[in-house]
């Protein structure tokens, strides 16, 4: 992959998408916003409207079956983590152990009334990016460590309990076509030597074993 393709794929692409959704979250909330109130929604798309092309995966139907579990299951966590967050009574045990547990997937930038749900290999990099040289992280910057602005953003579980139903902080997350995500996960985890990964390390021999099984 040459170098300007990588920054097309690995920056320009991620940040084009989270600058639609954050400019689009500015256009709503902008008062008497006409602009905006001149269109109509479109007509919904039925998925019968779509058409089925078969998918040649060279998977057995038992681990078709797998793979679309784990999905289910990452759906469902996602969904816990970042979307319908339970809510214990409050100041009980459950309560703080909700809030200590969730407070740690999420960035929060006050100023901007923000909560970002951190789901890593989709967008997170260019997101933390445009975060560090928001806030002026320097050391971040030249290093590129942008993943960095987790540790940076993490809220106390103090303040995030504090600000879990304000109305006023958009919560959001972004998320990614799964084949296109594991496909960059494999390229910059496992291709990409120039940098060791626990990914490689673990999941190299099952890929061999999957792929070149001894006789």
């Amino acid at each position: 992959m040459g170098y300007c393709d990588m920054v097309v794929r690995r920056l320009i692409l991620p940040t084009l998408g989270i600058t639609f959704i954050l400019t689009n979250f500015i256009l709503t909330r902008a008062p008497n916003n006409n602009y905006l109130n001149q269109y109509t929604d479109p007509p919904p798309i039925s998925m019968d409207d779509i058409p089925k092309i078969p998918v040649r995966t060279g998977l057995s139907d038992e681990e078709m079956d797998q793979a679309k579990m784990r999905q289910r299951e990452r759906r469902e966590l996602l969904e816990k983590l970042c979307v319908d967050i339970p809510r214990p009574k409050k100041d009980s045990i459950e309560w703080k152990t909700t809030v200590y547990t969730i407070a740690g997937n999420f960035e929060v930038t006050p100023e901007y009334s923000l909560m970002n749900c951190q789901v890593n290999k989709a967008g997170s990099t260019p997101w933390n990016s445009l975060l560090a040289h928001l806030y002026h992280m320097d050391s971040l910057i030249k290093n590129q460590h942008f993943y960095e602005m987790q540790d940076v953003l993490r809220p106390k579980v103090s303040q995030f309990a504090s600000i879990l139903d304000n109305m006023a902080y958009m919560r959001f997350l972004t998320t990614r076509d799964p084949l296109s995500r594991i496909l960059s996960a494999y390229r910059d985890r496992i291709l990409d030597i120039s940098h060791p990964s626990w990914q490689a390390k673990h999941f190299v021999p099952l890929i061999f074993k999957k792929t070149r099984p001894t006789k």
